[in-house]
């Protein structure tokens, strides 16, 4: 038996749902194309929050992990953020931990 794979795209040519068999998952994209939700079937989703020059600034997921506050420098590398894991990280793989 083969399997059925149903695909629905944007206006911009994006697949914003897939379905293969019984699975499933879905996007969500804002006005200047950012992905902002992401949703699958076994109740599994991430949210993302943009700037606006469309760096995320902020993300969550159904699994409970987060990171928020998260700054650029004048070159678009993130310098800082919060994380729900690690507390506070800083640049690159350096990362603090508040006690």
């Amino acid at each position: 038996m083969k399997l059925l794979t149903e695909e629905i795209f944007d206006d911009s040519g994006r697949v914003i749902y897939h379905k293969h068999g019984k699975t499933w998952w879905k996007d969500e994209y804002d006005e200047r194309g950012n992905l902002i939700r992401h949703e699958t079937s076994d109740g599994y989703w991430r949210i993302a929050e943009y700037d606006s020059q469309n760096r995320i600034t902020g993300w969550e997921t159904s699994a409970g992990f987060w990171e928020k506050d998260i700054t650029y420098d004048k070159n678009g590398i993130k310098t800082y953020s919060k994380h729900s894991r690690y507390g506070k990280c800083g640049v690159g793989l350096r990362i603090y931990v508040e006690k």
